[in-house]
């Protein structure tokens, strides 16, 4: 147990590259599960910026965004 409570923050947003200002941690989750191969390849285009690229990794080792 952390001695420590309550200096986190917890943001969401829908721009990935404003998500990674000032993050310590990157969090993300599959956007495909098992039994919902009939919508994979829409949710593939759905998606598609919402990915955890090289990109965003240097902007958050940078702390630029």
């Amino acid at each position: 147990m952390f001695p420590c409570t309550g200096i986190s923050t917890i943001n969401i947003t829908n721009d990935p590259i404003e998500g990674v200002k000032g993050a310590d941690v990157i969090y993300t989750d599959v956007w495909a599960s098992m039994g919902q191969k009939e919508s994979l390849e829409t949710r593939k285009v759905d998606f598609a910026n919402y990915q955890v690229v090289l990109l965003l990794l240097l902007l958050l080792l940078q702390g630029v965004g």
